[in-house]
């Protein structure tokens, strides 16, 4: 069993697994895919400005519902529409940037769950203070995500249906890097995104605005249940289904200026295939290229 951040990220692989095998259990599915397609490609408009396209996410959804009563069966649809109603999006323009002060924002995607990276020599004294627990990083990132299945070491499929059913307390975790996000992550998909100073700000003012600090100037790290570099720390907001990770890291984006639809982009996968209008898709390492 890895440790650290890479058991953080693989765990995050497992759960996105896990979502299918939840509705595999609740409706005994036997298919449940979710696939993106871009239907307008990106665009200008006379004035030069970049114009998002078009964004379409269809979800294929396969089940036996006899096992379910009338009331579950609504339940479980209104999830399945809302999911698929959060995984689209229309032409939106690009905001303008300041080329004078630009401060760049990194998406990051570990499978089911998104987060945003920052250089730390970007952060401006006062605002994140957590930071100085990790003197020697060159980058943080930061998630938000359930209070109990975020931190877990193992995967639960208990602790996975408490928080998508029932409003729950949340944490962040912030993760220092000592490399880039590409170099930290040469596999997964990343999204860069450039802000001028003024857009920046709000978008770190309301992550500085998700720590639950009690009245006190930095939030203290909750006890480490396992050993890895990141620390857990409590969080404003209450984790359900429909405000996911994805929808805090959709919601840093909207106060940073970003235009992104509503209903919130609930998945990962409709969040990036939304964000990367707006942004520069790194190519990953050479070594995880499909040939």
């Amino acid at each position: 069993m890895p440790v650290g951040g890479t058991a953080i990220h693989e765990r995050a692989e497992r759960m996105q697994r896990g979502g299918a095998d939840l509705v595999t259990r609740l409706t005994g599915s036997v298919c449940v895919r979710q696939t993106s397609r871009r239907v307008v490609r990106p665009r200008r408009s006379s004035s030069g400005v970049s114009i998002a396209a078009e964004t379409r996410c269809e979800g294929m959804i396969f089940f036996h519902l006899f096992p379910l009563s009338s009331g579950n069966r609504c339940m479980l649809w209104a999830l399945m529409l809302a999911v698929i109603a959060g995984c689209s999006a229309t032409a939106r323009r690009a905001p303008e940037t300041d080329p004078t002060s630009v401060r760049i924002v990194y998406i990051i995607s570990h499978g089911s769950h998104a987060g945003l990276a920052v250089r730390t020599d970007d952060i401006p004294a006062g605002v994140l203070p957590e930071r100085e627990d990790f003197p020697d990083a060159r980058y943080l990132e930061v998630g938000w995500g359930d209070w109990d299945f975020y931190q877990a070491r193992d995967f639960s499929f208990w602790l996975m249906l408490k928080a998508g059913l029932w409003p729950t307390p949340s944490v962040l975790l912030v993760e220092p890097l000592y490399v880039s996000p590409r170099g930290r992550y040469p596999c997964s998909r990343i999204i860069e995104l450039r802000l001028d100073a003024v857009r920046f700000m709000s978008l770190l003012n309301y992550v500085n605005g998700s720590f639950d600090r009690h009245g006190t100037s930095r939030a203290a790290a909750l006890p480490p249940l396992y050993p890895q570099p990141g620390r857990f720390y409590p969080a404003h907001g209450r984790f359900h289904a429909f405000n996911t990770c994805n929808v805090w890291t959709s919601r840093a984006l909207t106060a940073g200026g970003y235009p992104l639809t509503a209903p919130r982009p609930l998945t990962a996968g409709c969040l990036m295939a939304e964000v990367r209008h707006f942004g520069y898709s790194l190519a990953p390492a050479p070594a995880c290229r499909r040939p």
